[in-house]
């Protein structure tokens, strides 16, 4: 009886299909954000992350970043842990808003980019915050580090992270 179950083990074992993948972790900082509260005040930053794969598929969101209070330079202390899916076209959407307390929160703008351009590029990634209404809507830079290799050890959020936003697509 040994024989049987151990053919039938081989034979589903070489039916699985394995998938490539690569951990990816990122942190987000922002530079000259505009002032969005009452009286000029800096803005109290905060990054919704959303996700999604495919060229047609839509985004859903997968986390928010910490809020940090009055700063137009924000560095997220968040580190967005992801795994890039070889041959997929993961894309990522960070809209960058300001929370208000006793109001609505304020939209500030967009970033896309793909993770395979963290990959590839495994350096700092700065870009236009896009889709605001501001003349100025400031930057975001995006640090990646892959497979724990490829990024300084002096960025202290990858060394003692206070927060892990964990995503992993289903394949």
């Amino acid at each position: 009886m040994q024989p049987i179950i151990f053919l039938i083990f081989v034979a589903l074992a070489s039916s699985i299909e394995y998938v490539k993948a690569v951990e990816i972790r990122f942190v987000i900082s922002g530079r000259g954000l505009p002032n969005k509260d009452i009286f000029d005040g800096a803005p109290d930053p905060f990054i919704k992350i959303f996700y999604a794969e495919g060229r047609d598929e839509k985004y859903s969101i997968i986390g928010e970043t910490q809020r940090l209070s009055n700063t137009n330079n924000p560095d997220w202390a968040d580190v967005i842990s992801m795994d890039y899916i070889e041959g997929t076209n993961q894309r990522l959407l960070l809209e960058v808003w300001d929370e208000d307390v006793d109001q609505v929160n304020d939209y500030m703008g967009l970033v896309e980019l793909t993770l395979l351009e963290l990959i590839v590029t495994s350096s700092i990634i700065e870009r236009d915050i896009k889709k605001c209404e501001d003349a100025g809507c400031g930057r975001l830079r995006i640090t990646p580090r892959v497979n724990k290799i490829n990024t300084p050890d002096t960025d202290p959020r990858f060394i003692h992270p206070k927060n892990i936003i964990n995503y992993r697509p289903s394949h």
